[in-house]
């Protein structure tokens, strides 16, 4: 018997998970092994888990970027370049503490919540009839740029505030975004080969996994590079039903950026001392333990009550 369920999870929504699995898994239905039929269950997974904050929401395929420029206007300090890609530069930097912010943790015991800050901007276009109140973005920010390093993130938990827009814009519903935040991203694999067992197929998870774990570096170093406010983030590696979860703090992260010929990439190193757990099931008891401390996590972030 589950120990704690997810805030959203009903019977109906528990059989959506099951039959979701299920379908991942056909032979008949994925014949090719493919990671995209492994959405629909983190995407029932996650729904649950916010479904009680009016203003966290699942987005997926979540983009992030990072212009040249903003990039090298964000450093604070900057090594010698050196020899890129296609003759380009490269420039390896840690990423600037940003003391005046709070992270985002889970408080400890007697400790006020803190949470995590991302953007607060210029107002965009659409948003200038508003009062000139502010905006999530920029209008520079939606704007094709050809130099940009960009992701795509599998899943996003986006948490929002808001104000009261007046005039009342149509567009939104009455409602002006003042303020984003990304407090946990995930990075979905495929499953292993189905014919592994044992020791190998363990391996073949923990290998599938290693290649996630890089991609969510990859795309911290980009969320901490556009937000500039935001101080950490929970990135969550997924292997079919298996995932495994670690904080990524601004302060493990240091990128790297170079200028290649259709553009500008980003990579991303961590310090040695990040470790993750060991990868579970979504069905096992400890896979419960740690979505109730995400939920945690969560809970203690701003939240908007319904109007």
């Amino acid at each position: 018997m589950a120990t704690w369920n997810l805030p959203g999870q009903t019977k109906t929504t528990w059989f959506k998970s099951t039959l979701a699995k299920s379908f991942a898994y056909s032979r008949a239905f994925n014949k090719r092994n493919l990671e995209y039929q492994w959405y629909s269950l983190f995407c029932q997974i996650l729904t649950d888990l916010v479904d009680e904050f009016p203003n966290i929401f699942v987005v997926p395929q979540f983009p992030s970027w990072v212009r040249e420029e903003d990039f090298n206007a964000l450093m604070s300090q900057e090594a010698p370049p050196e020899s890129g890609p296609d003759g380009g530069h490269v420039t390896f930097v840690e990423l600037p503490n940003r003391p005046h912010t709070r992270a985002y943790v889970t408080p400890a015991v007697g400790q006020q919540p803190m949470h995590l800050l991302g953007s607060q901007t210029e107002p965009g276009e659409d948003d200038q009839v508003l009062d000139g109140a502010d905006a999530s973005f920029d209008s520079s920010a939606t704007e094709p740029a050809k130099d940009a390093a960009n992701v795509l993130i599998d899943f996003a938990l986006v948490h929002v505030m808001a104000e009261h827009a007046i005039p009342r814009h149509p567009r939104y519903g009455g409602w002006l975004v003042t303020e984003v935040n990304i407090p946990v991203i995930i990075e979905q694999k495929r499953f292993t080969s189905r014919t592994l067992e044992n020791k190998a197929l363990h391996d073949g998870i923990g290998f599938l996994l290693d290649i996630a774990r890089k991609d969510l570096y990859e795309q911290a170093a980009h969320l901490f590079l556009q937000f500039e406010r935001m101080e950490s983030v929970i990135a969550i590696a997924t292997c079919g039903p298996y995932w495994s979860n670690v904080i990524l703090r601004r302060g493990n992260v240091r990128v790297e950026m170079s200028l290649i010929q259709d553009g500008n990439w980003i990579d991303a190193k961590v310090n040695d001392t990040l470790k993750w757990p060991e990868a579970v099931s979504v069905e096992d008891g400890t896979s419960e333990t740690r979505w109730k401390q995400i939920y945690k996590a969560l809970k203690a972030m701003p939240r908007m009550e319904l109007p």
